[in-house]
């Protein structure tokens, strides 16, 4: 299971009222100021913690920020996106769930998103492969996911 996802966006102006609104959807997230040892200048907001709540109750928690896509770092194959936010998960089960959950609903929601999940992985592009392959990924661990509420106990998770 990954604990890291890189999202580019291909939106000239990120769309951050969307954004707010899938984390809103998970519970919320905390902005703090940018710490300039922690994080390098292009970055334009980092998302600390994202939280995930069920019934008030915290289950998960991750992190990520984001950064503009400028001419001099601009990928070859990946010529249209203008943004990177990129998702870390601390480790738990919970939290790289959360991770591939913000992914699922930024690939529905956010026009011109794909998800890079790995260097030498394809980029996925469509909602319905993704979570396909989150349901691959996660079989494995349907024993804690189902009683938690983030699956269901035949394997599709609940994003």
């Amino acid at each position: 299971m990954l604990k890291d996802l890189y999202l580019f966006l291909a939106a000239e102006r990120f769309p951050a009222a969307a954004w707010d609104e899938i984390m809103d959807g998970f519970g919320g997230c905390e902005k703090p100021p940018l710490d300039p040892l922690r994080h390098a200048q292009d970055h334009v907001a980092v998302y600390d913690p994202i939280v995930l709540r069920r019934q008030g109750e915290i289950l998960a928690t991750a992190y990520g920020w984001l950064q503009p896509i400028t001419w001099y770092n601009r990928l070859d194959h990946r010529g249209e996106a203008h943004w990177r936010l990129d998702l870390h998960a601390h480790g738990d089960l919970g939290s790289i769930w959360l991770i591939h959950a913000l992914a699922y609903h930024a690939l529905t929601l956010l026009e011109g998103c794909t998800i890079n999940q790995n260097i030498g992985r394809p980029e996925i592009t469509q909602p319905d492969a993704w979570f396909a392959a989150c349901n691959s990924t996660f079989h494995r661990a349907l024993a804690a996911l189902v009683p938690a509420g983030l699956a269901r106990e035949h394997g599709d998770m609940l994003f």
